[in-house]
């Protein structure tokens, strides 16, 4: 599928390892077996904190044709359905959904860690970091105490988000890059990326964003 080699491709693991690994070190260092339920959470939001921070700091190293791929869902989320087809932005959730999270439940699956084997107690900490990234990604409804820390970082989440799809800054980037290399393989990559404009990857694309906006419309998981 065009799109998970775009995702999942050298440019867009290395990335991924640089803005997951924070995180990631972060519960490492601080995730014990015998933790309480108030210290799971407390060094849940840490983490996430930690992953904001980064996040926002590396975004100039954001592969372009990650951009140009979730820049493109999103126009055609808003051209297909309107830009109110849900409460957030449909290419925010596709990346924590379809890319971020996924790569830190399972780190070893692509290629963000070199360890065979995880301990439970931190694979778990993962899941519960995958899963507070999501509930800020969507906004999601929880209890009183943590709609409160979903609300003051779902900006800069947002905030981030907008900047990473900012057409502007894509063509900029673009015409960098064009200046910088002739035949490496980030232009090939790019190249790859934009290709999806062409009928074979349009339609791919087409087809995988009215199956997610159907699902969210119908409110599956």
């Amino acid at each position: 599928m065009i799109i998970n080699r775009v995702l999942f491709g050298e440019m867009g693991t290395a990335y991924l390892t640089k803005i997951l690994k924070p995180l990631m070190k972060s519960l490492k260092q601080s995730s014990k077996t015998r933790d309480d339920e108030a210290a799971k959470t407390r060094k849940t939001q840490a983490a996430v904190d930690v992953f904001l921070r980064n996040f926002v700091s590396e975004s100039s190293f954001c592969p372009l044709e990650i951009r140009e791929l979730v820049s493109l869902l999103q126009s055609k989320v808003d051209e297909t359905h309107g830009s109110q087809v849900t409460d957030t932005p449909f290419g925010l959730n596709f990346i924590f959904f379809n890319w971020i999270c996924p790569a830190l439940v399972n780190p070893q699956k692509y290629n963000i860690t070199t360890k065979k084997t995880i301990p439970s107690h931190l694979a778990i900490a993962y899941i519960r970091a995958s899963k507070l990234l999501k509930d800020i990604s969507t906004k999601a409804p929880r209890d009183e105490a943590m709609n409160v820390y979903i609300a003051s970082n779902y900006p800069t989440m947002y905030s981030h988000f907008t900047s990473l799809i900012d057409r502007t800054i894509i063509d900029r980037k673009r015409t960098e890059g064009t200046n910088r290399t002739t035949l490496s393989k980030k232009r090939e990559m790019e190249k790859s990326a934009s290709g999806m404009m062409q009928d074979e990857g349009s339609m791919e694309l087409f087809h995988f964003v009215e199956s997610v906006v159907v699902q969210q419309k119908i409110g599956l998981p």
